[in-house]
C-alpha cells in the first residue's frame, strides 16, 4: 500500500466522520461536493446560456437519492442519474441544484469519480475528480482488523510491563 493510498484513506475517513467539502469545476460548470457521515450532496451550478438538463455520477452502495423539485431520478448499475422531463425544469444560469444520496450502512470509502453534465442543447461535459462513494476494497478490512490486533498486542505488552515494575 503506497503512501498515497493510505493518505486518502486516512483524509475519507476523517471527511466521511467530520463533515468536509471538495469543489470541482470545468469551465463554467462547477460542482461542490458536500460529505457529511453517509450523507453526500452535490450543488451543481453554471454559468452558461444553456439550461442543464441532466446529471450523472457513479455512486455504488447508495439509496434515498434526492433530486431538485421535478426531476426524475434512477439508479441502475452503480449510476445515480437525474434528470429533467422538459426543458421548463432545467437548472438556468447562475442557478444552483442540489443531488443528495446517502451510503449504505456497509459504507464506502470517498474517492474521485466522474460526474457528466448534459445540457438542452445536447452537449455533455465530463467532470473529473468529484468526490463520490465507492464500495469499500477486501484489503481495507483486513488492514483495520490488522491495526486492531497489533494495538491490542501492544496495549498488552504496556500493561504486562507495567505491571511488573510495580
Amino acid at each position: 500500500m503506497t503512501s498515497a493510498t493510505v493518505s486518502l484513506l486516512a483524509f475519507s475517513f476523517s471527511a466521511t466522520t467530520l463533515g468536509a467539502s471538495h469543489r470541482t469545476q470545468h469551465g463554467d460548470v462547477t460542482i461542490v461536493t458536500y460529505v457529511n457521515s453517509h450523507q453526500y450532496d452535490w450543488e451543481l451550478t453554471h454559468h452558461r446560456h444553456q439550461r442543464i438538463s441532466c446529471f450523472r455520477i457513479t455512486a455504488p452502495g447508495t439509496y434515498n437519492h434526492q433530486v431538485p423539485t421535478g426531476w426524475q431520478w434512477t439508479f441502475e448499475n452503480n449510476q445515480f442519474a437525474a434528470w429533467a422531463p422538459n426543458a421548463s425544469l432545467a437548472i438556468g444560469s447562475d442557478h444552483t441544484a442540489k443531488f443528495s444520496a446517502r451510503v449504505s450502512r456497509n459504507g464506502g470509502t470517498l474517492t474521485f469519480a466522474q460526474a457528466s453534465v448534459r445540457f438542452t442543447d445536447e452537449n455533455t461535459i465530463l467532470l473529473n475528480g468529484v468526490w463520490a462513494p465507492s464500495h469499500k476494497p477486501r484489503s481495507m478490512v483486513a488492514l483495520v482488523a490488522g491495526v486492531l490486533t497489533v494495538l491490542a498486542l501492544l496495549h498488552a505488552w504496556w500493561i504486562t510491563r507495567w505491571q511488573s515494575r510495580n
